[in-house]
């Protein structure tokens, strides 16, 4: 009996390497899987600092939009004259934005919450492309369309941004994007432009891979006993 003990230890042992492989599969695709933005926007306003918030379940990244990354219909449409193509979709990509010294309304991701962050992404809102009218028929330029939104969101301790990261997700997401401009001299000028986020009800959470490789050592563990019952 006692050899046959040794046996089932020694062949749960070998079986374990295969079993923690599965399980760090199991957590590299539960990291990599996009996680859903059901609340917040992407706003420029004339006259107001330009931000973006986007807020699901387990984060909050709220931002100051750098100007280097102007949105699509700022580049479109500022100005624009009648009959000219207004894309409305955006491009947002390298140092994004940054959130600092802002204690009392924290960047928030997985538990954790920090003053300052300075973002680095890739992120696109995917919009229609819609044409302007014509200028001497009317004052306002009004475009009301649905966008998706995908890509990729890091954070980091320090504006060099090359240190290790304090979290790096995939995001999706919809909603519905709003630009307005108005008419002066023959041209419309950019007055305002929001994406704002659609809420909607997510994909149950996955697991974090801490908690995937606890299962798995669980089953690993409930496989040894068993063995050593037979």
């Amino acid at each position: 009996m006692e050899k046959r003990f040794l046996m089932a230890i020694g062949t749960s042992f070998r079986c374990l390497p295969v079993l923690l492989l599965i399980t760090a599969a199991s957590a590299d695709s539960a990291s990599a899987d996009p996680i859903l933005v059901n609340a917040g926007t992407l706003s420029v306003n004339n006259g107001d600092p330009s931000f973006f918030r986007f807020i699901g379940n387990g984060f909050d990244f709220p931002a100051e939009l750098l100007f280097g990354n102007l949105p699509g219909p700022l580049r479109t449409c500022n100005p624009c004259s009648g009959g000219a193509p207004v894309d409305l979709s955006s491009h947002l990509t390298g140092s994004i934005g940054e959130w600092v010294n802002r204690p009392d309304f924290p960047v928030q991701f997985n538990g954790n919450t920090y003053a300052t962050v300075f973002y680095s992404g890739d992120v696109v809102f995917d919009a229609p492309i819609v044409v302007a009218p014509d200028p001497s028929q009317t004052m306002f330029l009004r475009f009301n369309e649905g966008f998706t939104f995908s890509g990729q969101v890091t954070g980091f301790p320090t504006i060099a941004r090359n240190t290790a990261p304090l979290f790096s997700t995939a995001l999706t997401g919809n909603g519905t994007v709003q630009f307005f401009a108005a008419a002066a001299g023959g041209m419309f000028f950019f007055a305002d432009l929001d994406y704002k986020f659609a809420a909607e009800n997510g994909p149950s959470p996955t697991p974090e891979p801490a908690t995937v490789f606890l299962m798995g050592t669980a089953v690993a563990g409930a496989f040894a006993r068993r063995l050593r019952r037979r």
